[in-house]
């Protein structure tokens, strides 16, 4: 009887430690739930990165072309203020874009779909404009009515809501900044300027000669257009009051799937719905039992600035706020006229072309990808989520402290030529692949927190638009 006992227990503790063992290991990719909606949203949200960094591949030379008489430090800060315009009207609009998509009339994916019709609006201007002032106008259009990176994130929370699959699936949209970061400088610095570039190509296209700096957006707006027809027809709603109803969109992507399986010869009169459009129906049991569905509750808006997602908030604005920071003045530091500096003074930039800023801002994406689909989710899930994020924040002083002696490392040219050799290249990579290594732990998990803090679903929307 002992025995019997002594090995039932045994078996008992060795499916314990199987089940741990299984709670300890990283979830994988494959795990992750409803992919082909997240992919959906992660190719959706790849425009934005693409549009963002392409412009600062030829924003110093742009900006010169606009006014030659300027001098660099004044090209330097019309670039800065062109940069940061996008991000600070989208910062003061993000709150009604948040409330908005949290309204049961309006929904997320109505609120996703006017950010993508404004990133074209905005594009398509500012490749054509002719003065600073027009630059500027379409920049500050774009980004006001651009609330999309918050709704994007409320979208994976409600389709993720697993928290194991949170850190991994709140990496996708970092993981488009990346990519997007390598595809968007290297486009804008072989596009821009096109006639001056390949005048075999493009020497009698007179739209180029009066517009040098359209191509690029022109592309850019292409890809911004076909993202916004897949979002129309393919991407399901999440608000959890409008998510078991088909909108326009998904009717008509229903519809010509009938009509293709018709013109195969299948039979089309019966169509099941997707599993994805039936989320919250009622059952048969509770119509029933005359159960009535209640409206969701919601939270009032001014209770949702509790403790902990006032802190998260601030933390989440500080991170955003440097890291952003920190890509607007490297590609201004790339793009800057080189001056004659000693060991005592930081002064200009290391005077690279177009093409040549648009690789040293490559760098963080390839450095970026490598991060994340190599060893981010085994340490996040080792580390956890918290301790994470400190050991990361503690990199970004030392890269800031560094950054800008890079002008003091040996080079074979001297000013006002750019710099060039290998010892600058390897300084760059060096830094950059710091920075990466902060920004690519930091980012994600600041919004799995924010995600978590927050203290209702229905204000959910509104926290990432804050956020």
């Amino acid at each position: 009887m002992s025995n019997a006992s002594t090995r039932h227990n045994r078996e008992i503790s060795v499916l314990s430690m199987e089940e741990t063992a299984e709670k300890l290991k990283a979830p994988s990719w494959s795990e992750l739930p409803e992919k082909s909606q997240l992919a959906l949203l992660t190719f959706v949200r790849l425009a934005e990165p693409i549009i963002q960094t392409s412009m600062h591949a030829y924003m110093f030379t742009m900006i010169q072309w606009f006014d030659a008489t300027l001098s660099d430090g004044v090209v330097a800060s019309k670039a800065g203020l062109l940069a940061a315009s996008f991000e600070a009207s989208q910062a003061v609009t993000g709150i009604i874009w948040g409330r908005l998509a949290d309204k049961p009339w309006m929904g997320r994916k109505k609120v996703l779909l006017v950010g993508i019709s404004g990133s074209f609006a905005s594009v398509v201007g500012f490749g054509f404009s002719r003065t600073f002032s027009w630059a500027l106008f379409f920049r500050i259009v774009g980004g006001a009515m651009n609330g999309n990176v918050g709704v994007m994130r409320t979208m994976i929370s409600e389709i993720v809501d697993d928290k194991r699959y949170q850190p991994k699936s709140f990496l996708l949209m970092p993981v488009t900044f990346n990519i997007g970061i390598i595809i968007g400088p290297l486009l804008g610095g072989l596009l821009s300027d096109p006639v001056h570039q390949y005048p075999s190509l493009f020497g009698q296209a007179w739209w180029l000669t009066r517009f040098p700096y359209a191509l690029p957006n022109v592309v850019m707006a292409s890809f911004t257009f076909i993202t916004a027809v897949m979002a129309f027809f393919v991407l399901l709603e999440t608000h959890s009051e409008r998510r078991n109803r088909l909108d326009v969109g998904n009717r008509a992507w229903a519809g010509l799937g009938r009509m293709f399986l018709s013109l195969g010869g299948r039979s089309c009169d019966y169509m099941p719905l997707r599993k994805e459009y039936c989320f919250n129906t009622t059952t048969s049991h509770d119509h029933d039992h005359g159960v009535k569905s209640r409206a969701p509750e919601t939270l009032p808006y001014r209770r949702i600035f509790t403790r902990n997602v006032v802190l998260t908030i601030l933390t989440h604005c500080l991170l955003a706020t440097h890291v952003g920071s920190f890509l607007t003045l490297w590609f201004l530091f790339l793009s800057a006229p080189r001056v004659q500096v000693d060991s005592a003074v930081f002064a200009g930039g290391l005077g690279l072309s177009s093409s040549s800023t648009g690789l040293g801002i490559s760098i963080i994406g390839y450095f970026g990808l490598t991060l994340q689909f190599g060893v981010f989710s085994s340490i996040t899930h080792r580390l956890g989520v918290l301790p994470t994020l400190r050991a990361a924040g503690l990199i970004f002083p030392v890269v800031y402290i560094i950054a800008p002696s890079l002008v003091l490392l040996p080079m074979r040219s001297a000013p006002p030529h750019p710099a060039d050799g290998a010892w600058i290249w390897i300084g760059m990579t060096g830094l950059l692949f710091l920075q990466v290594i902060g920004r690519t732990f930091a980012l994600p998990l600041i919004q799995v927190l924010t995600n978590n803090c927050s203290p209702h679903p229905s204000v959910l929307g509104s926290l990432h638009g804050i956020a």
